[in-house]
């Protein structure tokens, strides 16, 4: 697909020059109206090329840096990093504890047994969430258990979770947010 994008790019460019030198040899360039429009197409471009650099040089890492810290309590946004395995049935679900109480790797049973189609494949990890962002009675479990706790089944409409939070947080980093803030700085510069 990028090969054929390519190509279309590359054929529209070689008609753009082809056309291009017709009108310079037509002299199309020297008639008025098309000297006005050339004119405000190099104004337009200017004007772009300004604040496309107007909004560069608003973009340091002392102000990313500053931006974040006065603005910490927006960022205050505590989340938790977790795996969890999906499975139908409470008797396999229980087994499934039971395995990794015992020392089973949480990843491999995850990419065995869980149903969810986004994680499974992914060892069960989650990544980051916010409370939030997760069914009610999945977020209370994950919240307020201990880091490396298996936990007991989690009954949701979409079956039985089982639990492991891998990391918490009481704050976004920097690094999660700074392609908003850059972009907030950018708007505002310009």
């Amino acid at each position: 697909k990028a090969q054929g994008q390519y190509n279309q790019f590359l054929e529209r460019m070689a008609i753009g020059q082809v056309l291009y030198h017709q009108a310079v040899e037509q002299g199309l360039h020297k008639k008025p109206e098309v000297k006005l429009t050339l004119a405000m197409a190099a104004r337009d471009a200017l004007a772009n090329e300004v604040i496309s650099r107007v909004g560069e040089e608003a973009i340091t890492e002392a102000k990313v840096q500053e931006y974040y810290e006065t603005r910490k309590v927006q960022y205050a946004r505590p989340s938790v990093h977790a795996r969890h395995i999906l499975v139908k049935e409470l008797s396999l679900a229980e087994d499934l504890v039971k395995q990794l109480r015992e020392g089973a790797d949480f990843a491999a049973l995850a990419k065995q047994y869980s149903t969810d189609p986004g994680s499974g494949s992914r060892g069960g990890d989650l990544g980051w969430f916010e409370k939030d962002k997760m069914i009610a009675a999945f977020s209370e479990v994950a919240f307020s258990s201990e880091i490396k706790q298996i936990t007991d089944p989690v009954e949701t409409r979409f079956g039985f979770h089982i639990i492991k939070v891998l990391e918490k947080r009481d704050t976004t980093p920097l690094d999660d947010v700074r392609a908003e803030i850059q972009t907030a700085l950018e708007k505002e510069a310009i």
